[in-house]
């Protein structure tokens, strides 16, 4: 073990798993001996078959730098180091990081059950109210097609539905459920989304309504890590619009922890998708700044750039490592200790 955070140092993996996953990399310094304070450098060595390429270092530098993780990640080349500078920390490195096996969907945690998703949510469908009865679409009840299933979290849609609607072709969720497209663009992407309002939805849309020992976000989370999977159901109807079968939804089977862990596991990368969105209205809100400066003056606004660079960059490599750490965490692969709840 070494001085670090499990949530940092589940970061730290998921960065050197994506881009060095045949090397070893072990940690040296103030965080192998147990000496460090929070804002330590962490300094890790890496051992792999031959030397890294310049660009792979800088590439490594760069991620970390990118990430949000409150102190500076310095890195060697094992290879790269002369012998004395190898003789001084060979006798206090920590393993951090081992040449990875892939293994199909990673190892399920002997606590953690293989569950259908039908003993995990409710299944619910959705339906369209007539186009032609114009009062039934003007109301103030969020109404979910394809288009608004852009990003994870859900408050808003283009359409709105009235109250007479709900009783004439379609029907509401409450906030917290998992809308799935089920028909439509599927062959690359499958959308998922998790409401946080009471909304009706389209024929096209699954509604899943978890079941009381099944957190929300956990299982959006479990079921954007398990897409891959879930695309191969995908066919093609006679118009040529992709679908999933319903009953191939219903008995997909996904990795379910005990519920205190769930929601460990949402929370870490909640905070994840927090950042990232941080980043985006926080890019916005710049963007409106600078075109209100321009239109009373010729300010030098070059540091609204640089700060949006910044932004977007980080954002980049949050998504990158969110994206790998969903189905390690979702899967038991990586684990989200107890200590980091609070």
């Amino acid at each position: 073990m070494i001085d670090l955070r499990p949530d940092h140092l589940a970061i730290v993996q998921a960065i050197l798993g994506a881009e060095i996953p045949d090397a070893e990399v072990r940690c040296f310094g103030s965080r192998a001996r147990w000496t460090s304070s929070e804002s330590s450098d962490l300094d890790l060595v890496i051992r792999a078959a031959s030397p890294l390429s310049l660009s792979v270092l800088h590439r490594l530098r760069s991620l970390f730098e990118e990430s949000f993780l409150p102190f500076s990640v310095d890195i060697v080349d094992w290879h790269r180091i002369d012998d004395d500078f190898r003789n001084a920390i060979r006798d206090e490195t920590v393993v951090v990081a081992t040449p990875h096996k892939e293994s199909p969907g990673g190892p399920i945690e002997p606590r953690w059950k293989a569950v259908p998703l039908s003993d995990c949510a409710n299944f619910l469908s959705g339906g369209t109210p007539s186009k032609g009865s114009h009062e039934l679409w003007l109301g103030s009840t969020p109404w979910v097609s394809a288009g608004d299933m852009k990003q994870l979290w859900l408050s808003d849609t283009m359409e709105h539905v009235a109250p007479d609607a709900l009783s004439n072709g379609t029907r509401t969720v409450p906030p917290g459920t998992v809308l799935l497209l089920v028909r439509g663009t599927l062959h690359k992407d499958l959308p998922i989304v998790l409401t946080q309002a009471e909304m009706a939805f389209h024929q096209d849309v699954k509604a899943l309504i978890p079941r009381n020992d099944i957190d929300p976000l956990f299982l959006a989370y479990s079921l954007i890590g398990n897409k891959p999977a879930l695309l191969t159901f995908v066919d093609t109807a006679t118009d040529g619009i992709g679908r999933i079968n319903s009953t191939a939804l219903e008995s997909f089977p996904i990795a379910v922890p005990p519920l205190n862990e769930q929601r460990r596991i949402a929370a870490f990368l909640g905070a994840l998708d927090d950042k990232i969105e941080l980043n985006r209205t926080m890019n916005q809100t710049l963007t409106k700044i600078e075109r209100e400066i321009q239109a009373h003056s010729n300010e030098d606004l070059s540091w609204i750039q640089a700060r949006k660079g910044s932004n977007s960059r980080q954002s980049q490599t949050l998504t990158k490592i969110r994206d790998i750490l969903i189905p390690k965490l979702t899967s038991g692969e990586l684990r989200v200790p107890a200590s980091t709840e609070n």
